[in-house]
């Protein structure tokens, strides 16, 4: 790799991972607020992801584990400060309750750039090996 070059992700065939771009959002919050909240997914496919990974600018900066998916209210999610919630607006839109993934997990890919046929084009949401 030449000077100021990204290691890309290794994502490996039999892992579900739920990738979702956080580039807007990711400065006013910390990557695991800015991942787990509000956005137009459907949760039973979502629930299917082992790990939700935060992507920023086409480079990872969190990994997670989804525990439950939930439609985004201020009833399911009463951390979430207002001036984020939006709470009118949430209609059809789902976040979820969850945790760092494990040390040695977010090893393998924090700080990696996802492979370019996993770049966001309009959606930011990606199902990587989801059949």
């Amino acid at each position: 790799m030449g000077r100021g070059a990204v290691e890309l992700a290794d994502f490996p065939e039999h892992i579900r991972l739920l990738l979702i771009c956080v580039n807007k959002i990711l400065k006013s919050l910390g990557a695991f607020d800015a991942v787990r909240y509000s956005w137009k997914i459907t949760p039973e496919r979502a629930e299917k992801a082992e790990l939700v990974v935060a992507v920023s600018r086409s480079i990872i900066v969190g990994v997670f584990r989804a525990d439950e998916w939930l439609p985004a209210t201020k009833a399911n999610f009463p951390d979430i400060q207002d001036e984020h919630g939006n709470w009118m607006k949430q209609s059809g839109r789902f976040g979820f309750h969850g945790s760092d993934a494990p040390s040695n997990i977010k090893a393998q890919y924090i700080g990696k750039r996802i492979p370019p046929k996993w770049d966001f084009k309009g959606n930011p949401i990606r199902y990587v090996n989801f059949v």
